[in-house]
This record gives C-alpha cells, sequence and structure tokens, in this order.
C-alpha cells in the first residue's frame, strides 16, 4: 500500500480509527499501531531532514598551569550559539554537548594586563567548527568575548594548623597535635610577602579518650590561596591528667628599686591537672605566683590581683586560691632605716 502524501497517510489513519470506534478487535488494533508508527516514522524522517536554526549553550573552561595565572573569578562559563543545521545532526549535537567535557581554552590565548584578561569569541569559532558536525554552520557567538580576573600565582609550602577544639574525655587531654604532612603546597600571589601564612584544618571537635588520636581532617582555604592538597592526617597525643594542688609563695615583681612587697596571705594555692606518670615530680619550686607592680600604677586599691608567672610543662587549667590578696610596700631610706606604708 502507496501514499503519495502524509495527507493521504492521515487520512487513512483517521478512517481506521473510526472504525476501532465500531468495532474493536486484535486485527483492527494491529493495523492501526502499524499505521501509527510508519505516520511518526515518516514524520520523523521529514523532520530530521529540514534545516533548522537554534540556539545551544556550549561549555567552556580556562586552564592555566601550576604556578602561572590562577582565574580567580568565580562565574560560570558558557558561550551560546545559534547555530543551523540539519534536525539530525543538531539534535545529536545536542546530546553530545550534555555529556561532552567542557571546551578547554587555555589563558595564553586572552589579552592579559592589569590582573584582567579578555578574549573575542569570534576567535573560538574555527574550534568550534572543528568538534561540531560539518553540516552544522554557527551563525553568532554570544558573549562577543569572555573576560576574567586572575593573579599570577607562586606555589609554596605552608604549615598546617590546628582550627578546632579538643574535648577531654576521661581526663585525657591532649598533649600535641601533629599533623602529616606537616606543611602542604598552596597557590598565593606573587605580590604577596606575607611570612605568617598558614593553612587551617576545618572546625573539626575532636574527643580526646585515648593515648593516641588519629583521623583525616579536611583542610580550609583561606586569604585568596588555592590548596593543592584538601586533607592531612592528624595525629593528637594525650595523656591521662589527675587534679593537685600546692602552696606557693607570693612575690612582686617590677618593683621601684629599693622597695619589697609583702602579700598577706604570703601564699597563693594553685588547684591543677598534671600528668599521672609527672604527680609525685611536680614541686612548689616549679611554679611562680606574683604580683605585679605595673598593675597598681595611678590606681588607689586594697587588694591585688595574682598571677601565675611560671609554671612546669605538662600542667593546665591552673586556678589561684584566692584570686587577690592584701599588699604591704617597704621601702628602705639611705641609712637603711626600714619604713612601711600600707597601699590604699
Amino acid at each position: 500500500m502507496k501514499f503519495k502524501s502524509q495527507t493521504q497517510l492521515l487520512q487513512k489513519i483517521k478512517e481506521i480509527a473510526r472504525s476501532l470506534r465500531t468495532s474493536v478487535n486484535g486485527s483492527d488494533l494491529t493495523v492501526f499501531l502499524l499505521f501509527l508508527c510508519l505516520a511518526f516514522f515518516f514524520w520523523w524522517s521529514r523532520a530530521m531532514s529540514d534545516t533548522y536554526e537554534l540556539n545551544i549553550e556550549y561549555p567552556v573552561e580556562l586552564t592555566a598551569q601550576e604556578g602561572g595565572v590562577r582565574v580567580i573569578t568565580d562565574d560560570a562559563w558558557s558561550l551560546k550559539l545559534t547555530v543551523s543545521g540539519k534536525g539530525s545532526a543538531l539534535w545529536g549535537e545536542q546530546i553530545r554537548i550534555r555529556h561532552a567535557s567542557p571546551m578547554a581554552i587555555p589563558v595564553d590565548r586572552f589579552q592579559m594586563a592589569g590582573g584582567h584578561g579578555s578574549l573575542a569569541t569570534v576567535l573560538l569559532k574555527d574550534t568550534l567548527s572543528q568538534i561540531m558536525p560539518q553540516s552544522i554552520t554557527i551563525r553568532n557567538i554570544q558573549p562577543d568575548s569572555l573576560v576574567f580576573t586572575y593573579i599570577n600565582e607562586k606555589i609554596v609550602m605552608v604549615p598546617v594548623v590546628f582550627g578546632g577544639t579538643t574535648e577531654s574525655v576521661n581526663q585525657y587531654f591532649a598533649d600535641a597535635i601533629r599533623f602529616s604532612p606537616d606543611s602542604v603546597a598552596v597557590g598565593i600571589s606573587r605580590s604577596n610577602r606575607d611570612s605568617a601564612l598558614v593553612v587551617r584544618t576545618e572546625n573539626v571537635r575532636v574527643e580526646v579518650s585515648a593515648d593516641t588520636v588519629t583521623q583525616r581532617v579536611s583542610l580550609v582555604a583561606q586569604n585568596g590561596m588555592l590548596l593543592y592538597s584538601d586533607e592531612v592526617e592528624m595525629t593528637v597525643s594525650a595523656s591521662q591528667y589527675t587534679e593537685k594542688s600546692l602552696d606557693v609563695p607570693v612575690v612582686g615583681i617590677n618593683l621601684p628599686e629599693g622597695q619589697v612587697l609583702r602579700a598577706f596571705p604570703s601564699k597563693a594555692r594553685l588547684v591543677f591537672w598534671v600528668r599521672m606518670a609527672d604527680f609525685d615530680d611536680v614541686r612548689p619550686e616549679d611554679f611562680t605566683v606574683v604580683v605585679d607592680h605595673n598593675d597598681m600604677a595611678g590606681i588607689q586599691q586594697e587588694k591585688v590581683q595574682l598571677k601565675v608567672y611560671r609554671q612546669p610543662a605538662g600542667v593546665n587549667r591552673v586556678r589561684i586560691q584566692p584570686a587577690t590578696v592584701d599588699f604591704l610596700i617597704e621601702t628602705t631610706v639611705a641609712d637603711r632605716i626600714p619604713v612601711s606604708y600600707l597601699m590604699e
């Protein structure tokens, strides 16, 4: 059975549809579906052979060598192409673009100066034409140019520091935090002269519940850095602590020449946490508790604040009891006769 045109085919389909309304059986339904498929095939073949013009988006990305130019523009890059061609070629190209990687454009193709680069997109027409089927013609490309901001980058090694918090469990306290590697490569602007750059870990809370805690932690970029490592291994060394208290003499510092300080009481009780292994080794002479004369300058006061001026390693969370004391300053005249007065 042949049809001179799609109109005759559609008329035949309508006749079959009318017959199905009055008599629906397996034979008629099969014929109907057959003609429906044939109609779709003819329509699809004709549609794919016609020429169309449409707009498609083509993703692009900029590429640069490490330690050279680094693009710092956050915009998503894509070209809006107006193309024409046969329907079959355009349909296939749209499917390919959905699954294709963005077209890489080296930054050395751009005109760059003063931290800004630009490239006229018409210069990409030949490259795009080579990627697309020959039957597709590129009519127009938008935007007219690609513009980005960049920095001249250098790569330096920067130490890793802990940016989170530790939480003690079962009286374990962190003694040291180490990273592997302890420094990572980062990209920074060549104009950056900051010698105190660091890379911090994410704000993670670590529960210290054993002698050693090891885990992977992510790094956080900051101050315009580009990280070349995403994470490092962190090891927290810990010891179990217990509470201890000692009575330590109070002394004065920064006193004028010829003056001495008397504190009431003369000793302060220090309550602190110490490693269990060091409990018997920590003694009062390992600490210095002071009254700083500079804290009294120009202030009329009856009491003065105590400070821990020195303490041994392996001791933390030191508390002073009492926190303040009464005081007396004694001075000596030229004939070495002591004169005492109470600061009020």
